[in-house]
């Protein structure tokens, strides 16, 4: 029977990265100019990033552009050679993490659609991605269900944080095997990682910690702005 460890996997990710400057100039290179034709500049502090049943949808805050091949020549081998970003992958929005990185949330192809939002995160001296943090997804099928959600924001210390949430169930009333059996099991997980020193680095995943740190922002997280019907 298959059981539901997506939310899982991802919590054993992390990454790590050079350390940052204070200094906010950069060098202009074309990636970083066509850049700006695809990912719309955004405020990364309280940045709320999730994914819906109808990614197409023209109200979706993440629905995106088009990435071009100007943009694909700075992604990683394994995007670059998968022909599906032709019609698959969105520049949704960027940020400065500092004078040499810049963060990309682009929009990519999930289980069945582009439903998962991943953060990219551009190195402009090597001119190419080097590093890829999951924030967002929503997926559903044959009685499993699988969803997560992040925030990005800047702490008091104005470190730049993401912090996640995941969620997913299986219900066993689907399993021929178990036929009868009625059970629906959930499971749930937090994530805390650092942005602006290593980035993606595992900050914390003491459940009870981070609800207690940061309840507000978990309650926004957990009431979307369009419901669920997978």
């Amino acid at each position: 029977m298959k059981k539901p460890i997506y939310f899982l996997s991802i919590l054993l990710l992390s990454a790590c990265s050079s350390n940052p400057s204070t200094d906010q100039s950069a060098t202009e290179t074309p990636a970083t100019r066509d850049l700006g034709k695809t990912f719309a500049d955004i405020n990364p502090d309280s940045l709320y990033v999730y994914s819906i049943e109808n990614t197409e949808d023209k109200n979706y805050k993440f629905a995106g552009r088009l990435l071009d091949s100007s943009i694909i020549s700075i992604f990683p081998y394994y995007v670059k050679g998968d022909q599906r970003w032709k019609t698959e992958y969105f520049g949704c929005y960027k940020f400065a993490i500092d004078s040499s990185r810049i963060a990309l949330v682009t929009r990519v192809p999930g289980e069945y659609v582009s439903s998962s939002l991943q953060l990219f995160i551009y190195d402009i001296q090597k001119d190419s991605v080097t590093q890829q943090i999951d924030l967002a997804d929503l997926w559903g099928d044959a009685g499993e269900f699988s969803e997560h959600n992040s925030c990005i924001f800047y702490s008091p210390e104005k470190e730049l944080k993401i912090l996640s949430y995941y969620w997913s169930s299986y219900d066993h009333s689907v399993d021929q095997e178990t036929e009868g059996d009625t059970l629906i099991e959930y499971w749930e997980g937090y994530l805390l990682r650092g942005l602006s020193k290593n980035a993606g680095d595992t900050l914390s995943k003491d459940s009870a910690e981070i609800v207690r740190n940061y309840p507000a922002m978990l309650e926004k997280m957990l009431h979307r702005e369009t419901p669920v019907s997978l």
